[in-house]
C-alpha cells in the first residue's frame, strides 16, 4: 500500500507528542512485529459459488514505540499495515482491499514473575483502507479511511536488560467491519 506523507508526517507528530515525556520513564521500548491478519466475513459478501477464490487472511506488520508510565501500566503508539484481502472469479474479474494505520493504546499490565507479564490493550486507530476491483477489464480504485477503537490482549518475555520477545492479539473495528491481527515480534528497551 502506498503511504502518504502525511501519514509519515502525523506518525512523527504523534510519537513525539505522546512519548517524549514517556521518554523519562522507567522502561521505554521499541519495537517490531509480524503475524497474520484476517478479515471478518470478506469472503461472505462473495457467497461460496463455485469458481470463486477468496483469501482473507494475509500477513501484517506492527512498528510501535511504549513507555511504562506508572507502574503496571503503559502507553504504546504504532503503525501497521494489515495486509489485504481478495477474491477473483475464474473470468479474472477481482477484488482486493487494504489496510494500515496509525494508533494510540494504553497497556495495563500484570506481573506473572521478574521475567513474564500479560498485558491488556485498548486504544484508538485511525485507519486508511484502499480498494481496487477489476471487472470486465474495467479498473475502479476507491478509498475510505477513519478512526475506531480497537482492544486486544498479550504476553512479554523479558530476556535481559535490554531486549524482551511478545505475542498478542488483536481486535480492530473498521466502521463495523473486524479485522484481527495475531502477532509476534521483539522489543528493544531502554
Amino acid at each position: 500500500m502506498k503511504h502518504p506523507h502525511h501519514l509519515i508526517v502525523g506518525i512523527a507528530a504523534v510519537t513525539a507528542t505522546l512519548f517524549a515525556p514517556a521518554l523519562l520513564a522507567e522502561r521505554s521500548w521499541l519495537g517490531v512485529s509480524g503475524g497474520s491478519s484476517e478479515t471478518d466475513e470478506f469472503c461472505d459478501g462473495f457467497g461460496f459459488g463455485i469458481g470463486i477464490d477468496c483469501d482473507d487472511m494475509d500477513t501484517g506488520i506492527k512498528v510501535f514505540i511504549g513507555a511504562d508510565i506508572a507502574p503496571h501500566f503503559g502507553i504504546e503508539a504504532f503503525w501497521t499495515d494489515l495486509g489485504e484481502a481478495s477474491a477473483r472469479n475464474t473470468s479474472g474479474d477481482s477484488v482486493k482491499v487494504e489496510v494500515d494505520g496509525i494508533g494510540f493504546s494504553l497497556l495495563p499490565t500484570l506481573p506473572v514473575s521478574d521475567d513474564f507479564q500479560i498485558f491488556g490493550k485498548i486504544g484508538l486507530f485511525a485507519w486508511d483502507a484502499e480498494a481496487e476491483a477489476n471487472i470486465g477489464g474495467n479498473r475502479a480504485r476507491a478509498s475510505d479511511d477513519g478512526s475506531d477503537p480497537f482492544y486486544g490482549f498479550g504476553a512479554r518475555l523479558v530476556l535481559g536488560e535490554g531486549f524482551a520477545l511478545r505475542a498478542e492479539w488483536e481486535r480492530f473495528d473498521l466502521d463495523g467491519d473486524e479485522v484481527t491481527f495475531a502477532s509476534a515480534g521483539a522489543e528493544f528497551r531502554f
